[in-house]
């Protein structure tokens, strides 16, 4: 039993990260987009494949293990709900993604889902879920987050 909690401890953990990986994400993008001279509606546009009733995953880095430069090779729509790919885990880079394909890569099992509804003019909540299965069972964690104009 004392095993079995600790791998289901140190799965909540990583789940918890993944989750708050993408809730940052999302507002690092917004705040550029802000200082960058764009408005809400441009962020919006930018979060299209997000937008209830859709479903996104974020992908932060490429292959390589770089950030992608492009705000929109971060994020692909989901042609299920919930998303369907696992995430993958580059042990050599020690990164989670979608597109590794190095030596020490390959699948978890940890899928994660994001989708953001619009609760008015200058307000979003954003959802991320993150899953998997655990030896006790089918297990995720769910972050919400507020997200507003700023102005």
């Amino acid at each position: 039993q004392g095993l079995r909690a600790t791998f289901l401890a140190r799965d909540q953990i990583i789940a918890f990260y993944l989750a708050q990986e993408a809730v940052e994400y999302l507002r690092v993008s917004r705040d550029s987009r802000k200082l960058s001279g764009g408005d809400w509606s441009d962020w919006l546009n930018e979060i299209i494949d997000c937008l209830s009733p859709n479903h996104c995953l974020i992908d932060l880095f490429n292959a390589g293990g770089q950030y992608w430069q492009n705000l929109d090779q971060r994020i692909d729509a989901c042609v299920a709900s919930p998303c369907t790919p696992n995430l993958m885990y580059d042990g050599a880079l020690g990164l989670y993604g979608y597109g590794f394909s190095g030596p020490g890569s390959g699948n978890v099992r940890f899928v994660r889902d994001v989708t953001v509804n619009q609760i008015g003019t200058d307000e979003v909540q954003a959802t991320v879920t993150v899953s998997w299965q655990a030896a006790v069972g089918a297990r995720s964690i769910v972050i919400r987050e507020f997200l507003k104009d700023l102005y």
